[in-house]
């Protein structure tokens, strides 16, 4: 009797320290972004790391995102944003078939948020269409260079080319 009870209680409290993990979907398990910028599942492809980075008086914005084409296919990306004024300002991207493309860090291409409200510590929405197939949005968060590892991802000003007679 008393191995019997013994049984009992250990199956009692084995029962009771461990059922929660039975009924509960294992933390693990789900997909999450574990670093700033959001991420985005399309028709063949993947966009990651969406945020805006805001210049000084938060009227431009940079766009950093990681875009990449997972089929054989050269593909069409359009990204897509709403401005102050309730219009929508838009730019297409070609990413190569089975490439990764990067935008907005130090070296790439730049997408430029104009004409949006750009808060710090809000979000904008941002459609991310690949090719013909329907689109989803992103809540990109809203970014300053208040932090250093924000700095070298402002947007950059744009570069001015000065008339030059002496060329030729």
């Amino acid at each position: 009797m008393r191995a019997i009870s013994t049984i009992a209680v250990a199956a009692t409290m084995t029962a009771s320290l461990t059922g929660c993990t039975l009924l509960t979907l294992q933390a693990t398990q789900l997909k999450y972004d574990a670093a700033d910028g959001v991420s985005v599942q399309l028709e063949g492809m993947k966009i990651e790391g969406v945020l805006i980075v805001a210049n000084a008086d938060n009227t431009v914005g940079n766009l950093v995102f990681v875009a990449q084409n997972t089929t054989n296919e050269d593909q069409r990306l359009t990204v897509q944003w709403p401005t102050a004024t309730g219009d929508r300002m838009s730019e297409v991207q070609t990413i190569p078939a089975g490439q990764t493309a990067r935008f907005g860090f130090a070296g790439y291409p730049q997408v430029l948020i104009e004409g949006a409200e750009l808060v710090p510590g809000a979000t904008l929405d941002i459609y991310f269409q690949a090719g013909t197939t329907p689109g989803k949005i992103a809540a990109a968060q809203v970014f300053d260079t208040t932090w250093a590892q924000y700095e070298n991802l402002a947007p950059a000003d744009p570069v001015e080319i000065a008339d030059d007679d002496t060329q030729g």
